[in-house]
């Protein structure tokens, strides 16, 4: 893992293009204080031309048409140094967004960066780690002003970063089609796919699979009878699982900051996509890219950056303990530890800065304040509207039936570290579980007996199915930031 305090170090290495290392990203510091606003930051009172930014974002990131001439660049020069500080002198506010990326990139400029953003902004930032408060004041004032030609250069800023071998697209990646979202893309100091996403994983049958404790965390998928488990251990490392499930291409997501996994079906209208991971945060919830298009996708929600319109389909998923899915699924097969690639696969390896920081890992504001940021949710879309329920109140209560917007829903659990199902509910009303010994069933008011599966619920007489919603288990930053207007269950 490259920690912010060693990029300076790294750039300094052979072509100045050195790469990063495949860890996941560590814990950042939690600010103390964030800035107070004091200013405008849309206001553009003396705009500069464009052909005036233009010259002073080139001569900043030290832009060379040649990569291999990027070793001038190092160290920053009299004339990047002059640059930043006429940029902070400008009075032109739609050099806020590029200076706070500076700060996100940083190769020896930052002294320099922080009085021109301090200059320009009117405002002072406080805390530990003042490259994170600047990006959560720039998400603040959202939406923010952007420069002309801003996408190509935030993508060269970036470029700075990698190494020949790797190459990744950001040109292709960071485009104007972006919106407002552009200048929030945080670089989580991780090159696009170096948690080295897996393909077509090998699989073995869950009896062989004698590594896995009981109590470990699976998400289990099961389509048309055929069932795969992914160890929480091992794809907390890899960002991304690209499978076929009887026949079907399916993208297992792991948004590391978020603490959850996703299903999504790869396939769109036109071609099956092949997703691996793109070293970017948005409101702390990681991005993945597809290797056909190129774009970025968000890794919790399943949409497309910039394209409201463009999201992939959901697959129902289970977050459940591995004794439990295998208990449920004696034929599954699951995803071998056996990778192809040296990780350490040891439980909680992968994902314990996450766990241990107290907060986001990465830069998101607001914080909604109505639960605890790291507060586990599970996160139901139904009805035209997003409902969180924390997952410690779902496993207690067991059943929890109400109509989410336009739609009766019923939400169900068989206890404590067990799969979370949500479902229609229309015509139903379920009053309690029946222990079966395997399966989980409900019963409703009319005696009619109903078994839980990933896909459905099956009345076990009429064989009549309630289809499953489109749920996440996520922390509660990450599916309030993805879904501003969500509400709580058992909040006004």
């Amino acid at each position: 893992m490259v920690r912010a305090r060693q990029l300076a170090a790294l750039l300094l290495v052979a072509t100045f293009l050195a790469a990063c290392s495949d860890r996941a990203p560590a814990a950042v510091v939690t600010p103390s204080a964030t800035a107070a606003t004091t200013a405008n930051p849309n206001a553009t009172p003396a705009p500069l031309s464009g052909t005036s930014i233009d010259a002073l974002l080139r001569r900043s990131v030290c832009w060379y048409e040649d990569p291999a001439l990027a070793r001038k660049c190092v160290p920053v020069g009299t004339d990047v140094l002059t640059s930043i500080d006429a940029m902070g002198r400008s009075n032109d506010r739609r050099l806020i967004a590029p200076l706070v990326d500076m700060l996100n990139v940083d190769v020896g400029w930052n002294g320099a960066v922080e009085p021109a953003l301090e200059r320009l902004t009117n405002d002072r930032v406080e805390g530990a780690d003042r490259a994170r408060v600047w990006r959560e004041w720039l998400t603040a004032h959202a939406p923010v002003a952007q420069p002309p030609g801003y996408a190509e250069w935030k993508a060269r800023l970036f470029a700075l970063t990698s190494s020949v071998s790797t190459q990744p697209p950001y040109a292709q990646l960071l485009t104007d089609k972006l919106g407002a979202a552009l200048p929030l893309l945080h670089w989580t100091q991780v090159q696009p796919n170096a948690s080295r996403p897996l393909t077509n994983p090998r699989a073995v049958a869950g009896r062989a699979a004698t590594w896995l404790d009981p109590n470990e965390i699976v998400y289990g998928i099961a389509i048309a009878g055929d069932a795969r488990a992914y160890p929480q251990r091992i794809v907390a490392w890899h960002g991304a699982v690209n499978d076929v499930i009887a026949n079907q291409p399916v993208l297992l997501s792991y948004c590391l900051p978020c603490g959850g996994a996703a299903a999504f079906d790869r396939r769109t209208s036109s071609v099956t996509l092949e997703f691996g991971t793109a070293g970017l945060s948005l409101q702390s919830r990681s991005l993945l890219l597809d290797r056909q298009t190129p774009r970025l996708w968000d890794a919790l929600t399943g949409a497309a950056i910039g394209e409201p319109r463009a999201s992939l389909a959901n697959v129902p998923m289970f977050t459940t303990t591995w004794g439990d899915w295998f208990a449920r699924h004696p034929a599954t097969t699951v995803l071998d530890v056996t990778t192809g690639v040296v990780r350490d696969y040891a439980p909680g390896a992968a994902n314990r800065d996450v766990l241990d920081a107290p907060g986001p890992l990465y830069p998101v504001t607001p914080i909604d304040a109505r639960l605890e940021p790291k507060t586990m949710v599970l996160g139901v879309s139904a009805g035209g509207q997003q409902r969180a329920y924390p997952t410690t109140e779902v496993a207690s209560k067991r059943i929890i039936q109400e109509r989410v917007g336009t739609q009766d829903i019923v939400i169900v659990c068989e206890g404590d570290g067990k799969a979370i199902g949500a479902y229609e509910a229309t015509g139903s009303t379920f009053v309690r579980i029946i222990d079966s010994g395997v399966d989980l069933v409900l019963a409703d008011s009319d005696g009619n007996r109903w078994a839980m599966r990933e896909s459905a619920l099956i009345n076990e007489r009429t064989r009549k199915t309630l289809p499953a919603l489109d749920t996440r288990e996520a922390y509660w930053f990450a599916w309030a930031s993805a879904y501003p207007g969500t509400t709580i269950y058992g909040k006004p």
